[in-house]
């Protein structure tokens, strides 16, 4: 959410945040959509796709260290027939899914 001057919630969402898991990868890591995105509500360890997905690294230097990461930002998640999903598990943005929890 969005803070106010005062440093109070808004009520106006930034963006929509998603914890996934990525069967090829063997790691998690959280979708950014934008807020305009309609709020998703899919069954935990749905098959997913991403939209137009972008994968971005970032470094954050902490004296002597850095703190690296990925941000995997998309248009849009949308849910996968199970049935079409046998000829694509070789395609690295099929996912599981489940919302990220504030």
């Amino acid at each position: 959410m969005v803070l106010g001057e005062d440093g109070e919630p808004t009520g106006e969402i930034k963006d929509r945040r998603y914890d996934i898991l990525s069967k090829l990868q063997h790691d998690s890591f959280t979708v950014i959509l934008p807020a305009e995105t309609e709020e998703k509500a899919f069954p935990f360890n749905s098959t997913v796709k991403l939209i137009n997905p972008v994968v971005e690294n970032y470094a954050i230097p902490n004296g002597r260290y850095v703190d690296a990461g990925i941000r995997v930002t998309a248009d849009d998640i949308i849910l996968v027939n199970k049935v079409s999903s046998v000829s694509i598990h070789q395609h690295s943005w099929w996912l599981f899914i489940s919302p990220k929890r504030a």
